[in-house]
């Protein structure tokens, strides 16, 4: 195995995080490089094949915070989720291929309580940073994104050993 695919999980780790910051505090500046970090996970991953379909994920997650503009709970420029969430949500996807696999084997109990945990910090911090905006009280914001959370990370977590499942059967 190579050195570079021994340690993957952590090279998409780091990639993640540097996303994510880029998008918390450039926003729409941050697009070209993340696209580039992007394009950088896609060259050194040991799976390129498994993770373009992890890319289901990024497409449900992306849904889900357009409906919650829809829903006014956050408010973004023209009524469309911009385009850096659509990349964060990109990254994350391949988390649960390489990184965030492990969350895969928790119980569902708490992959939920994960979810209404860490989804609602990360949509937090977004919303201090500017990143995102909401015209509804931080409290409620915090609950709505706890209880999407709660659904979603399940959700995307059984979607994942699915797409793995799926993966191996039709490789062997």
């Amino acid at each position: 195995m190579c050195m570079l695919h021994r340690y993957f999980n952590v090279i998409n780790f780091s990639i993640y995080q540097a996303m994510l910051l880029l998008a918390l505090f450039y926003q729409h500046s941050a697009v070209k490089l993340m696209l580039v970090l992007l394009l950088l996970h896609f060259l050194l991953s040991p799976s390129r094949q498994t993770d373009m379909r992890f890319m289901l994920l990024a497409l449900i997650g992306a849904t889900v915070d357009q409906v919650l503009v829809t829903m006014n709970v956050l408010t973004v420029d023209g009524g469309i989720i911009p385009f850096y969430l659509v990349l964060i949500w990109c990254a994350l996807a391949l988390t649960f291929n390489h990184s965030l696999r492990w969350i895969t084997t928790l119980k569902p109990l708490y992959i939920m309580l994960t979810g209404a945990i860490a989804g609602p910090l990360s949509y937090y911090a977004a919303l201090k940073t500017g990143a995102l905006e909401t015209p509804i009280t931080t409290t409620s914001y915090v609950a709505i994104y706890a209880f999407v959370w709660l659904l979603l990370l399940p959700l995307l977590s059984y979607l994942a050993q699915v797409i793995t499942y799926d993966h191996r059967i039709s490789h062997e």
